[in-house]
């Protein structure tokens, strides 16, 4: 069965700010920022992927076919990041990610490999 990727894009200063976004905690208990700035879902860590400037073609050439990673390289355009979430790493059966100020939002994309 083909896995299901939310693709979200964005501008970060360094692949090590990129994982604090996505990894980083002030206590145990507290959500990360990605979680924080989807209000609407709830995001499993564990689930999240990053792609960082050069390394962002060679993740979708990984998950995608190459139609589908073309597009969303344009699509993508100047953004230095690129974040995947495993379908099943979105909590909740009625959890949705939106843009927001630091990703936009580019959608559900299914796995296919060629």
């Amino acid at each position: 069965m083909a896995r299901r990727f939310h693709i979200l894009s964005g501008h970060f200063a360094s692949f090590e700010a990129a994982q604090a976004y996505c990894y980083d905690t002030e206590t145990i208990n507290d959500p990360e920022q990605i979680n924080l700035e989807q209000p609407d879902a709830s995001i499993d860590a564990d689930y999240v992927e990053i792609g960082y400037k050069d390394a962002i073609t060679h993740m979708l050439s990984d998950l995608f076919d190459a139609a589908t990673a073309s597009g969303l390289l344009a699509v993508i355009g100047s953004a230095n990041t690129v974040i995947t979430i495993g379908h099943t790493g979105l909590l909740g059966g009625d959890a949705q990610l939106a843009t927001n100020d630091t990703l936009t939002y580019l959608g559900l994309f299914h796995e296919v490999r060629t």
